[in-house]
């Protein structure tokens, strides 16, 4: 069995193994990529793309967490499953890789997978619980309650940051279940507790030291569950994390930058992705359609670090990006905001920590892998990787 265990928002840099023993016995049996760089923006939606096409944001098209669509006039997120699914990205992924291979899939609270057909027992990762019942496996589903877990639960234990811990443990019991019970070669599974605490109460603090221990239990009763049903030895185990989170304390007023610019509110849709921002603006509504000239503007702002026009094509491929990769919802202007600063709105001002800057000049924005199995050397790390590998490894070992 190939088990793909994804750590929702953990910091390469606060990963203190010898504080998580479930995590350094798995580093000791296999290969420890200390920091794994992850694609801009630094958001869970894209990130987990990147992970399972082995591509980057340039490819695949998911700009996000959310997006705007012009033939829509719809600001969307790509966590809403009746909106948006992964299938309709231009890129195969490794569900179809493992299918084509006659691999059985299972996925467990993982982005994106609403509505895949090459995955056999599937939780997409959703919001509300009329989409978890509406793009769920409905057999697999209904089986979960008749044996008592609280599958009914799902979205009122994901909407209050303060149930994590049960969505988690939710997350980890049907993950059990399947390693008992389903003939599953290939399985994903994903803990957001770590992620909502370090939103909620910011990075180097109690309650974020006290989620990574605890998600550290629930990858020892995943190994447990492996070794009980005599599946250990002969697993593969990938643990990762799709970004980290850095401390917010400064709120950028972006209207009012705007409206400073002769760019009246009304004329623009500005759709927040933490530490990046994506602008969409009516047509010839900025003054003489200079959006070059607004870029650098904006990034004459202390709050901005880089902006960059659909124009720039060069500028935007160093940011790992593509205006053809579903023009419909890239926007006119991509901003990626400076250390601590996230948009000014009641919602961000409620954050500690935050992610979704860009990679290169935001440290703490990538994350780690380890992987252990008969496959991988024992006792190795490395000093960098990208997400994009997670792809190809889990392709290796589906083709074995």
């Amino acid at each position: 069995m190939i088990v793909v265990i994804s750590l929702d928002g953990v910091c390469h840099e606060d990963l203190d193994l010898k504080q998580l023993p479930s995590l350094k016995w798995l580093a000791e049996q296999g290969v420890y990529t200390k920091r794994l760089r992850v694609t801009f923006p630094s958001i869970t939606w894209n990130n987990h793309s990147s992970a399972m096409t082995g591509k980057g944001t340039d490819r695949h098209g998911v700009l996000g967490g959310r997006a705007y669509s012009r033939s829509t006039n719809t600001e969307f997120g790509y966590y809403e499953p009746h909106l948006f699914d992964i299938i309709s990205v231009p890129q195969p992924t490794i569900f179809e890789k493992a299918a084509e291979k006659g691999k059985i899939s299972a996925a467990v609270c993982w982005p994106l997978t609403q509505g895949n057909p090459h995955i056999k027992y599937n939780i997409p990762e959703c919001y509300k619980q009329d989409y978890f019942n509406d793009f769920s496996t409905p057999e697999f589903s209904e089986e979960l309650l008749a044996h008592g877990i609280e599958f009914n639960s799902y979205a009122d234990w994901s909407n209050d940051h303060r149930l994590g811990p049960l969505q988690d443990d939710l997350t980890c019991r049907i993950t059990e279940y399947l390693i008992t019970h389903k003939p599953v070669d290939v399985l994903f599974t994903h803990f957001l507790i770590h992620d909502s605490f370090l939103h909620k109460f910011g990075i180097h603090t109690p309650e974020s030291a006290w989620s990574l221990r605890y998600i550290d239990s629930l990858v020892r009763r995943i190994i447990d569950s492996l070794r009980s049903n005599d599946l250990l030895e002969k697993s593969h185990i990938i643990v990762m994390s799709d970004h980290g989170h850095e401390a917010i304390n400064k709120y950028f007023d972006l209207t009012f930058f705007l409206e400073q610019q002769g760019i009246p509110n009304k004329v623009f849709h500005c759709v927040d992705n933490a530490g990046a921002v994506l602008l969409y603006f009516r047509q010839n509504t900025v003054p003489g359609n200079n959006y070059a000239g607004l870029c650098a503007a904006l990034e004459e702002c202390e709050a901005v670090e880089i902006a960059c026009s659909v124009e720039q094509a060069d500028k935007l491929l160093k940011l790992g990006l593509n205006s053809q990769a579903h023009p419909d919802t890239f926007p006119d202007i991509i901003i990626g905001l400076n250390h601590g600063w996230l948009l000014d709105t009641d919602n961000n001002r409620a954050y500690r920590g935050s992610h979704g800057y860009l990679p290169e000049t935001h440290p703490r924005m990538d994350g780690f892998m380890i992987r252990a199995g008969e496959s991988f050397q024992k006792g190795i790390q490395l000093d960098f990787g990208h997400i994009c590998d997670v792809y190809s490894i889990i392709e290796n070992l589906v083709n074995v």
